[in-house]
């Protein structure tokens, strides 16, 4: 799931308290880097199809195991 369906799933829970609004800041501090590709080398870069997403706090290919184990819950 995207970040932004994420975020749009905790959005959608009846009765945002204090533990929702604190896993939405969660999972907004935990939002993909959209410049991954500068973490990259040339070579990299021109044998790849697709570059993955980083995670902007953790600096690993996005979904980090945080929000992995957000979504793993909210499944």
């Amino acid at each position: 799931m995207t970040h932004d369906e994420l975020l749009a799933k905790i959005d959608s829970i009846i009765c945002l308290g204090n533990h929702e609004i604190a896993l939405r800041a969660v999972v907004e501090l935990h939002k993909p880097l959209e410049q991954f590709h500068l973490w990259f080398d040339k070579s990299m870069i021109e044998n790849s199809r697709k570059l993955p997403f980083m995670c902007k706090l953790c600096r690993v290919e996005y979904p980090c195991p945080t929000i992995q184990a957000i979504e793993k819950e909210l499944a």
